[in-house]
């Protein structure tokens, strides 16, 4: 069995991968949105998940720019998280990351 997983060999590392995967992911929302047409209340749902998302974002790429990227690895991992919910609540299944435990 291959793996071509990434995987990063440092913490700053892990940041931009998973920045790069919340941008990804975050990406798809407005398309899910409109392709699979959730009805207003989901809609209005997710968009205070993507909202929170989008916070928690800021709030870690600030963290990491003043040092301190354990902190800005937990606020970025919990945007990822209100970024999911948002698109599993817009009607996609997102799976977990590689290597991660469901």
């Amino acid at each position: 069995t291959l793996d071509y997983t990434t995987r990063a060999a440092t913490p700053a590392e892990e940041f931009q991968l998973e920045l790069q995967r919340h941008r990804s992911l975050a990406d798809l929302v407005p398309l899910a949105v409109s392709d699979l047409r959730p009805r207003p209340e989901a809609v209005a749902l997710i968009d205070r998940y993507a909202e929170a998302s989008t916070s928690l974002r800021g709030q870690a790429q600030a963290r990491f720019a003043a040092g301190d990227t354990g902190q800005a690895l937990a606020d970025l991992r919990n945007a990822l998280l209100f970024v999911q919910r948002a698109l599993t609540t817009a009607g996609l299944v997102v799976p977990p990351p590689a290597g991660g435990t469901p």
